[in-house]
């Protein structure tokens, strides 16, 4: 990704030569439009009854940010963690409906250690899409993303750096928003060795492999080992997970650990990359009652230099899910991906299915996306877009 130099030796004051070259400030970045369509299974249809209960999880989450708890001896704590219990309420009632895109939404407001405006905002989001005619929708989704990294190394070789992010999106017709800051990530490196704070990658996100199979921009999301489960990964956004992570990457051999200090989870993946096949391992634990344990194990092994194979095994509190993939390169710059996936439901009636397949197509410059997929929650789906970086 190329990069644009802001803050060069001419410009760092008051320092000898040889410090200034090691500071320095780049922007990078990308962009997405993509014409999607969905259609939800007729299973995929939230009552009545489960729309008003919903409603009822949300007011209570607002009322308890707001501090207008019935109960006048609410502390700030006690308010929200009232707000993450509605919250995650109203995810529980949407799994059930298999309205599971919505839940996620809910869970993931649910899931900040500060429930806020922002996390509010999307728990809205996600009830405003249910009420919504549950027929089939087409629509446009834009993205724009700014990153902006700084560095310096110091005399003792240490370098240290720091990276926040601007992204502006608009998802639909009726989810409209303005461009939103990123919290930041901050950190040290030596060597191999890296530490970093705040707003961190996480590890159980990091891992290689574990979004083999991608199909389309989210035509399908059975590609996910871990959809549907909670854990730290960079908010574009918002705060993250503020934790601390540690990274030792060997070249063939990496260890990422991490924790999040907001909702108390912590992560770790190890990988080693044989050459023509990877193998990795990727486990996470939460706190009491927080349903985010999850531990997986999954290898990618390249038959050619055109042909990727991958299985994945995993399991997100305690219910079993498996996936497999190929991404096959059928000519110069054009490539055919696809994925078949199962997991258990948790319900009377067994597991559910996923699968997709897409294509990408290098324009030169930029990537032309698409592909069309069914997932777990049967829902169909299909995107066609385009994706560049900077």
């Amino acid at each position: 990704m190329k990069k644009l130099l802001l803050i060069s030796t001419a410009l760092v004051a008051g320092a000898g030569a040889a410090a200034a070259q090691d500071v320095a400030v780049s922007i990078s970045g990308g962009a997405r439009f993509v014409l999607r369509y969905t259609d939800p299974s007729v299973d995929n249809v939230t009552s009545e009854m489960q729309i008003d209960t919903i409603k009822g999880n949300l007011t209570a989450a607002r009322e308890a940010y707001e501090g207008r708890a019935d109960d006048p001896a609410t502390t700030a704590d006690e308010a929200v963690v009232g707000s993450q219990a509605a919250l995650s309420a109203a995810a529980a009632t949407l799994n059930a409906s298999k309205s599971t895109a919505n839940a996620e939404a809910f869970a993931e407001a649910g899931a900040q250690a500060l429930v806020d405006e922002a996390a509010l905002a999307t728990a809205q989001a996600a009830y405003d899409a249910i009420v919504r005619d549950p027929g089939s929708d087409t629509n446009v989704f834009t993205r724009y993303d700014i990153n902006v990294d700084g560095s310096v190394q110091s005399d003792v070789g240490i370098e240290f750096f720091g990276r926040f992010r601007i992204r502006g999106q608009n998802t639909d017709e009726e989810n409209l928003s303005a461009g939103a800051v990123s919290a930041p990530r901050v950190g040290l490196k030596v060597g191999t060795f890296t530490l970093a704070f705040g707003n961190i990658n996480g590890a159980v996100d990091s891992a290689p492999g574990v979004y083999s199979g991608a199909v389309g921009f989210d035509a399908a999301n059975g590609h996910n080992l871990f959809q549907g489960a909670s854990y730290a990964g960079f908010s574009s956004q918002g705060a993250g997970a503020h934790g601390a992570e540690v990274i030792f990457d060997a070249g063939d051999f990496t260890f990422h650990v991490s924790h999040g200090l907001a909702e108390e989870r912590t992560g770790i993946y190890l990988s080693y990359d044989f050459g023509n096949f990877l193998v990795a391992g990727i486990a996470q634990r939460g706190s009491e009652n927080d349903n985010a344990d999850l531990e997986g194990v999954l290898v990618n092994v390249d038959l050619s230099d055109a042909f990727e194979v991958g299985v994945a095994y995993a399991r997100v509190n305690e219910l079993s899910r498996w996936r497999a993939h190929l991404d096959f390169e059928v000519a110069d710059g054009t490539s055919i991906i696809a994925h078949v996936a199962d997991r258990e439901s948790g319900s009377v009636g067994g597991d559910d299915s996923a699968a997709g397949i897409g294509f990408e197509h290098s324009l030169g410059g930029a990537t032309l996306v698409g592909g069309i997929g069914r997932g777990a929650d049967e829902s169909n789906a299909a995107d066609l877009g385009v994706r560049f970086s900077f």
